[in-house]
């Protein structure tokens, strides 16, 4: 009978530590389950908060593009008359040797 009571004493004792393990394995799930939700409320907020960022940087992006074309167009334009003049230059100093080659002729 001893051994009896003594081997219900270890089931008892065993089925303690099995108690208090599951308790406490409760008790993390619990909390990893809280700190879990916590997250997805931050990672909610942050996804908001980027979509609120990139509605407003998208119009900014599109008008600096379309700022950006224009500016390369407006240098293109300018170095498009720079050769003009320089051919207006050109002409203007050779335009008095023309003329005394044409007078030479006659």
């Amino acid at each position: 009978m001893d051994r009896i009571t003594a081997k219900r004493r270890d089931i008892e004792a065993q089925l303690e530590r099995d108690q208090k393990e599951v308790s406490s394995l409760k008790a993390s799930l619990d909390r990893t389950k809280q700190l879990t939700d916590n997250m997805v409320g931050i990672l909610d907020s942050f996804e908001n908060r980027l979509q609120k960022l990139d509605d407003t940087i998208r119009p900014v992006h599109k008008e600096t593009v379309h700022l950006t074309r224009l500016q390369e167009n407006v240098g293109k334009a300018m170095k498009a008359l720079d050769r003009v003049i320089e051919l207006y230059h050109v002409a203007s100093s050779v335009e008095a040797h023309i003329r005394e080659g044409l007078e030479w002729l006659q």
